[in-house]
């Protein structure tokens, strides 16, 4: 009985930690989700069209507010098989472990072995994509973007308080999260709002500043949470000594 509470506790380690999808909004800075082009509305509209189009994703639906408009596409990127090792997977290879432990302490040899079936999930991952469009005057438009994956068509519930849409959870494990955790979706934005840049309409943001500051607020507050950990007044004064001057930047 012993052996078999150790075989048990072993064999848990081996199940697969699964992780939950997330967005493109957890990847990418905010100044890199949204940019401002000098064109009117319709051409920018169109223009997003065509970008997400060329690169695999439709145009599958279309929402109208007093604001502007949100574009919604969709795709498939690649269909991924993944082991997954369950508790009842590991309670199983526990039996069959402690059954041949136990005969092997009586001296006799088991003759009958279970075959495990290894269970493998497969399916289609995707992408889809909220793209907002909204004037700001009659010559200038703003175009933000939130991409987030799909399962088998089925939206991956993330955390964007701002999407609304029918979604269902996603959890992965190790293997397949980096196809589930944004970084495809944000690398698809980055590339059209490259292409918009290198076509010359984008007039804002100044990305280069905006990362700057991210940079910079980021390593000041790192230093603000070190000085907080500290007792001594003086030390405390010295590490934040070290931070950072961010004020001069135009964003926090």
């Amino acid at each position: 009985m012993n052996h078999s509470i150790l075989v048990i506790a072993l064999l848990t380690t081996a199940c697969t930690v699964k992780t939950p999808a997330a967005s493109s909004s957890a990847v990418l800075i905010p100044e890199r989700t949204w940019v401002i082009v000098a064109q009117p509305a319709q051409a920018a509209a169109l223009d997003a069209v065509r970008m997400f189009t060329q690169r695999g994703f439709g145009l599958v639906d279309m929402q109208t507010n007093d604001r502007g408009i949100t574009l919604r596409f969709k795709g498939e990127r690649k269909l991924v098989a993944e082991q997954i090792v369950t508790a009842l997977d590991v309670l199983a290879v526990a039996a069959e472990v402690t059954e041949t432990l136990d005969a092997s302490a009586k001296g006799r040899e088991r003759r009958h072995h279970h075959y495990v079936e290894p269970n493998i999930e497969t399916y289609e991952l995707g992408s889809v994509y909220y793209v907002r469009i909204e004037p700001r005057g009659p010559t200038m438009t703003s175009i933000s973007a939130i991409g987030r994956p799909t399962r088998n068509g089925i939206e991956a519930c993330t955390h964007d308080p701002d999407l609304d849409a029918p979604c269902a959870p996603l959890e992965s494990g190790p293997d397949v999260h980096p196809e589930i955790a944004g970084l495809a979706e944000a690398e698809m934005i980055n590339s059209v709002f490259a292409e918009l840049r290198l076509e010359g309409t984008v007039v804002a943001p100044d990305v280069q500043m905006a990362e700057a500051s991210h940079r910079c607020w980021q390593r000041r507050r790192e230093v603000e949470a070190a000085a907080a950990r500290v007792s001594s007044s003086r030390a405390r004064a010295g590490i934040l000594r070290t931070a950072p001057v961010c004020e001069s930047f135009a964003a926090k």
